[in-house]
Formats: C-alpha cells, sequence, structure tokens
C-alpha cells in the first residue's frame, strides 16, 4: 500500500523499479495481469486493490431503531388553524402566538404532524412561549425533540398524558423541569412522600436545581417542611435562601417569621391614625441568616435594611398588631411625615409575595390614584400591578383605571395589566378615548410611548363585541406631518392585529 502511494505522488519515472506491493492477495493477481508498463501496472494494482478491500469490508452495525411515539390523546387542529399559527411562528404578528396556542390548549387540539419543526425551533429561540408551545407538540412533539439537540427544552415539560405510575423513575431520571412537576403532583397527594424524595437527593442537587425543586414545596406546605427551609437558609446560593425565606414566610408559626415579626415590630408602629418607623441601629449575622443583606458596615444603611425586614412581613400581620383596617394604614402613610420607609411599596411587594386579599383593592386604589408619588421603578410597578389585578374581580380593577381617564395620562400603566379580554363597557370607554386623542392630534404632538403602548394594548386585550367599534374608521388630522404619519402607521398596526384576532377566534 505504501508502494503504491509513493510511486503515485513522485511519479513512475522518479520511482524507477520499485515493488508495488500491497501484502494481500491483489500481489499475485497483478503479476498474472502480465502488464509491462510501470504505469499500466500501478492502475492496474490499485484499482484490484480498491475493489478487494470493498469486497472484503464487514458493513456497520445500524443503530437500534427507537421507540416509537406514544399513541396521541389530541385532535389535530383544522387546516386553517395551522395556517394561521404557521403564519405567527413565522412572525407575522407574533404577539398574537399566546393567544393562538392558548386557544388551541382549551380546545384539547394539537398541531399537526408538518408545524412540530418549525414549533420546536421556535420554542428554542422564545423561552417565553415555552409553556404555550409544550401542550399542542403533543406525545409526537415529546417523541422528535429526542433528535435534534436545540429542541431538547420540551424535554423539560411532562406530557399531560404521562401517567404518574411511575413518577419516582420519573423524579430519579428526568430533567429538572419535570423533576419539578412530578414533585409537585407527588406532593399535592403525598406531602411527606415528596419531602423525603428532595431530603434524599438534596446534597448531591446543583444550586440552580435545588432552588427549582424547593419551590415545589409551596404544593401541601406545612409546619414539617421547616426543618427542610430552615436547612436552606444555610446555604450559599442566593437563590435558594431566597425561595427558602418565601416558603417560611408562609408558615406564621415558625421560627423565622418569629424572628422577622420581633425585627419588624420594632420598626414599625402605629399610633392615633399615624404610622411610625424607627430605623433598627445594629446589625447581626442572625440578620444574613434570614436573607437580610448588609455587605458591609460601609454599605450599610439603616432603611435598607428597614425595608427588607418589612418586605418579609404578610400584611395581614399589621392588620392584626394594630387592629386597623388596610385602608386605614394606608391612608396612614399620607398623614405621615419624613417617612424614611416607603411603606407603600413595602406592602405593595410583601402582597406581591404573600398575597393578601384584603390588601388587594385599597393598594390598587392608591397607586391608581398615586401613581407617581412611590419610589417604586416602572418595571417593580408593573410587576406589582399584574400580581395586584390577577386578585382582584376584573371589574373592580377596570373601574378604578376608568375613573383615572380624565385625571392626565397616569392610567396608563395600570391599564396595560388589565386580565385580558377586557369586559365590553371597558373596552368602549377606552375605544373612546382613543379616539378623543387622534382627534386632537396636531402636527406639534409627538407621539408619546404612553399612547402607543395603550393602542397596542387595546388592539390585544378588546373583546369580540368590540371588533366592529374598533374597525370603524378613525378621523386623523390631514397632514403630512411625521407625527401624524406615525400615528397612522399605528393604527394601521392596530386594525391588523384586530382583524388577525378575529381570525383566531373564528379558526381555533
Amino acid at each position: 500500500m505504501d508502494s503504491l502511494v509513493t510511486t503515485a505522488i513522485i511519479g513512475t519515472g522518479q520511482a524507477g523499479n520499485t515493488e508495488m506491493l500491497t501484502a494481500t492477495p491483489v500481489d499475485t493477481l497483478a503479476a498474472q495481469l502480465g502488464a509491462t508498463e510501470t504505469e499500466r501496472r500501478l492502475l492496474l494494482t490499485a484499482g484490484a486493490l480498491a475493489v478487494y478491500q470493498q469486497a472484503g469490508s464487514v458493513p456497520a452495525t445500524a443503530p437500534a431503531a427507537p421507540q416509537p411515539a406514544t399513541k396521541e390523546s389530541l385532535a389535530v387542529c383544522s387546516e386553517k388553524a395551522a395556517h394561521l399559527v404557521q403564519e405567527l411562528l413565522q412572525g407575522q404578528q407574533r404577539e398574537l402566538l399566546s393567544e393562538a396556542l392558548q386557544r388551541l390548549r382549551q380546545a384539547n387540539q394539537r398541531l399537526p404532524y408538518a408545524l412540530l419543526p418549525m414549533a420546536l425551533s421556535h420554542g428554542a429561540q422564545s423561552v417565553e412561549i415555552r409553556a404555550a408551545l409544550a401542550p399542542v407538540l403533543s406525545a409526537r412533539g415529546h417523541w422528535l425533540s429526542q433528535f435534534e439537540k436545540k429542541w431538547s427544552w420540551l424535554a423539560q415539560f411532562l406530557p399531560k398524558s404521562v401517567e404518574l405510575d411511575d413518577a419516582e423513575t420519573l423524579w430519579q431520571e428526568g430533567t429538572s423541569g419535570v423533576r419539578r412537576q412530578v414533585l409537585e403532583r407527588v406532593r399535592a397527594t403525598d406531602a411527606a412522600l415528596g419531602r423525603q424524595w428532595l431530603m434524599d437527593t438534596w446534597k448531591q442537587e446543583k444550586a440552580e436545581t435545588r432552588a427549582l425543586l424547593l419551590g415545589a414545596l409551596e404544593v401541601g406546605l406545612s409546619s414539617d417542611d421547616e426543618p427542610l427551609l430552615e436547612q436552606a437558609l444555610d446555604g450559599r446560593s442566593e437563590s435558594v435562601r431566597g425561595i427558602g425565606t418565601l416558603l417560611l414566610a408562609n408558615l406564621p408559626t415558625s421560627a423565622f417569621m418569629q424572628r422577622i415579626h420581633s425585627r419588624a415590630d420594632a420598626i414599625l408602629t402605629y399610633s392615633d391614625g399615624k404610622l411610625f418607623v424607627t430605623l433598627p441601629l445594629h446589625y447581626d449575622e442572625s440578620w444574613q441568616h434570614d436573607g437580610i443583606k448588609a455587605q458591609t458596615q460601609q454599605q450599610y444603611r439603616e432603611e435598607q435594611v428597614a425595608t427588607q425586614v418589612l418586605t418579609r412581613v404578610p400584611p395581614a400581620h399589621w392588620e392584626e398588631r394594630f387592629a386597623a383596617t388596610p385602608t386605614e394604614l394606608i391612608e396612614a402613610t399620607t398623614r405621615t411625615q419624613d417617612l424614611e420607609v416607603d411603606l407603600i411599596a413595602v406592602w405593595s411587594h410583601a402582597t406581591m409575595l404573600f398575597g393578601g386579599p384584603n390588601w388587594c383593592e385599597p393598594l390598587w386604589a392608591w397607586l391608581c390614584r398615586h401613581p407617581g408619588t412611590s419610589t417604586l421603578h416602572y418595571e417593580q410597578l408593573t410587576d406589582i400591578y399584574k400580581t395586584l389585578v390577577a386578585q382582584l374581580p376584573q371589574r373592580v380593577a377596570e373601574e378604578y383605571v376608568q375613573q383615572q381617564f380624565a385625571e392626565g395620562e397616569h392610567w396608563h400603566t395600570a391599564l396595560v395589566t388589565l386580565n385580558r379580554p377586557w369586559s365590553p363597557a371597558f373596552a368602549d370607554a377606552c375605544l373612546e378615548k382613543l379616539r378623543a386623542h387622534c382627534f386632537a392630534l396636531d402636527d406639534h404632538t409627538t407621539p408619546s410611548s404612553q399612547w402607543q403602548a395603550t393602542l397596542a394594548a387595546t388592539a390585544l386585550a378588546l373583546p369580540p363585541e368590540c371588533f366592529k367599534a374598533a374597525l370603524t374608521t378613525w378621523q386623523f388630522p390631514e397632514s403630512k406631518s411625521w407625527q401624524i404619519q406615525q400615528w397612522k402607521q399605528s393604527f394601521k398596526n392596530f386594525t391588523a392585529t384586530i382583524r388577525t384576532r378575529k381570525r383566531i377566534i373564528e379558526e381555533i
């Protein structure tokens, strides 16, 4: 073999009388061919060797066939619905994809097989859409996801059709996302068993997985979970400690809450309809154990520590301690001068963390009336609005926002967080407000991000009863200014969104 390659590289003229041997039976065959020219002998020998090597090769063993996909439990959606979802997956009005997927899920329908690769790839690119996509990919989608690495995100979701007869195997061998879902299902029927499973693997879990699995203890949470949660507070991971403190705070009799209440009661007092804040004068390591941070003495600020302590107290504690209603306590903040801590922000965060049915409406009302007076950042305020509105009757939340329509533009932030779809009455009021704004536009009116956001939110939140009114001709000033042209383009997007939503409702 080597002599053949050498002769072919340097040429027969340079090789001279070098023997071209292969150390195979080909050498005997080549001698019998009777070729006298060196070039002919080289080519015949190389060709015979190639045939010999192919004839003597052993075929590779075929890989084992994959297990077939399980039987589908969902009906496939209509061809028109599939075409519509395909358009949304391709990026046409992608903000409506979640609505279409939700309607498919509610109808117990799945995507056709031809759309699965596109849908799986879309989920690989967009983390936010995965929870909505997973249920409509069904059994074949889960089966297909094993053949492409970027589709492996689907393995974090437990298929709806999977039975938990073999839950312990899924717990031991599943992905972290599947293990979390299995643990939640087990905790719903046998909280002690789920807790024991987590305790048995606690030391072997990575910090990220610990945080994910620890959150499952919210299902069936009881005082029996307290030792494991206290153990979580001793860990190095800030996320694990954060989840541990949140769960312990939902155990009113826990030692953690006794420590927090003791500190909080020393900070906040109430007398004669006024609130008073006494800032803590010292900080020790026991505070760090409970998630109250102060990096160094130089960075230590008493008001920051006080805020952290008060945020960890469920709002209902203050009702009981001060024998006052949430409305009375919230109004007391406006009567108290020079409070070192923004109590509205504190109670809003605490309600977001621990809930508080009695606090949601008073806080929502106060924030709607005083949106610019709190120290909350826009992102924080938006998160709090979303949490509060989820616990309020929709009619109540909409009424407070509508009351602010005549009070400037501070209602925009609350409006975009309202539950969808809006009620017809509120939607009509919002359309009227938008029409009045468009009618009043002129060449000097710069399109504001608030009004643009309101227009976009309205297109996504209108109930079907209001589609016809929204698509009725809108009146804009006759002008070629960029301000008016930008509003007209926004309105085109607005109507296109509504028409697509109309298609979604008709087809799914």
